[in-house]
This record gives C-alpha cells, structure tokens and sequence, in this order.
C-alpha cells in the first residue's frame, strides 16, 4: 500500500501497470517520496515515510520492486542502496526465428524487464516489419506493422526503457530474399548484392521505417555471417575482388544512410575475423 509522490505523469502511468505484477495497491498507504539524483539507487523508510533517490529514469521501476519486496517481508523500516556497474543494460529477443513476441507479451517482457533495471530492448527483426514498399518483405512472417512498432515504442519509453532497432543491411535475409520480387538485389541465397543501388533503396527503406517508429537513434546494423559475399551474382557482374574491400564499401554505403536519418549505428564484428582466418573466428 504505498502513496507515491515527486513521479511525473508517466511513471505513475507505469506505476499503474505495475501494480498487479506487484500486488500493490498506489491509492493511499505510506508516503514514498521520490527525487531524480545521484548515481544508483538509494531508499529509506522509518516506518511510514520514504525518501528515494534514483540516478536515470529507468531505475523508477526497479525502485518500485524493491519497496514492494521489502514491505511484502513486514520491514518495519529498511535501507536499500544500489549502484549499477553498466551505463547500458539490455535484453535481445529474437523476434525473426518463428518468434514473433505478439504486442502484449512484448508489454509483459518489458514490465518484468523494468522490475530488474533493464535500460535496453533490441529487437532483433530481418524481415519481421512491414515496409510497405515492399509487401514480400516479411510476407507471411508474422512481421509488425507500423502502428504495433510505435505502440510497442511508447509502451518501453513508458518504463524509461529504451526500444533500440537490430535489423539486418547485409545477410541473415534468406526468408525475404527467396521471393522473385527481390531477385535483383541478391548476390547468393540470402545476402544482398553490394554496389546495386536497387540495394541501397531497399537498405534505406529499413531506415526510413525504423526512424518513423521507433525514437531510438541508435541502431544494430547486424552485417554478420555473410560467409559467401561476393561470391554469387557479384562475381558473376564484377568478378572477384577482395571481400574485405567489398565489405567495407558495403559499410560505409550503409552508414551514410544511417546518418542521414540520424543513428549511430553498431555492428557485429564476426566478417573482419573470418574474411581474414580463412572463414574462422
């Protein structure tokens, strides 16, 4: 039973969601006074009144745990005090192997995510949205739309939690590229075809929805396990050239396009280790 104050209107919104996760009830109780500052976590409480001091928005919820944990035990009073050893803590789920997390499992994840200081969500997705300039992206994956990516947005910023892109702009796209439509932009089965700019339009298409959906800027470019570039329909056009050259062009053609829409872009690192250990790490 807790009277929470010093909380804007989004995190009592958030506090709301996680009042039956918590079994709380936030209409009347014991006074917790909360303040944005420091560097982690700090709580008090003598019994009927409580100071809590928290460093990022994120942590709001893993505060509101903990007070749950400790008077659920009967505490009379207590002190709680947590300094977090990340500047970034998050949580991949793969949503592109017949796993599509619906909206509302999504919602939960974040909840229970939140609870335990999460900051992050990648959502790792390679052919899992609509673009709708292209309907054989994602055709009959069980892709999001538009609207579904924006809710799933809000509900994470709701918690502080930030919802961060993980898409793919090289390989690991075998289930959209096996369709005709797509067979321009292919060099062997489900890498695309570097220096096509058919390539880069569809590349910058990822960009252009991700930017409208989601407000991270901040974005995983995937770019690994492409074991076979530039040995299909590349060699066939240009002929063989080194991979390491044609990997980084491919790159820095996609960073461009990030940062014409603002991202600060990450990467796997796998491709510079193979290409150059004969296909091993």
């Amino acid at each position: 039973v807790l009277e929470l104050t010093g909380i804007s209107e989004t995190q009592r919104a958030a506090a709301a969601e996680l009042a039956d996760e918590l079994g709380i009830d936030l209409t009347r109780g014991n006074k917790f006074v909360f303040e944005m500052s420091g560097d982690g976590i700090e709580i008090s409480f003598d019994g009927n009144t409580g100071k809590v001091k928290y460093a990022a928005p994120h942590m709001f919820a893993r505060c509101l745990g903990l007070i749950a944990e400790r008077l659920k035990q009967g505490k009379g009073s207590f002190e709680i005090h947590e300094t977090p050893v990340y500047t970034m803590l998050g949580v991949m789920p793969d949503c592109s192997r017949n796993a599509v997390l619906t909206v509302d499992t999504f919602k939960k994840l974040t909840r229970h995510l939140a609870l335990m200081g999460y900051s992050v969500i990648q959502l790792y997705t390679e052919d899992t949205f609509e673009m709708e300039e292209y309907p054989y992206f994602g055709y009959l994956r069980g892709r999001y739309t538009k609207e579904e990516l924006k809710e799933m947005d809000a509900y994470a910023e709701k918690f502080g939690i930030e919802l961060m892109p993980c898409i793919q702009t090289l390989a690991h796209l075998g289930r959209t590229l096996r369709w005709d439509a797509h067979s321009d932009i292919v060099d062997f089965d489900g890498i695309l075809l570097v220096d096509e700019e058919k390539t880069y339009e569809f590349i910058e298409c990822m960009f252009k929805t991700m930017s409208e959906c989601l407000k991270s800027r901040r974005i995983n470019i995937g770019l690994d396990e492409a074991h076979m570039l530039g040995l299909g329909k590349f060699l066939d056009k240009h002929g063989y050239q080194n991979r390491v050259t044609i990997m980084l062009r491919h790159i820095k053609r996609v960073s461009e396009i990030a940062k014409k829409y603002g991202y600060r872009p990450m990467m796997w690192s796998d491709m510079f280790f193979r290409l150059n250990n004969n296909g091993e790490y």
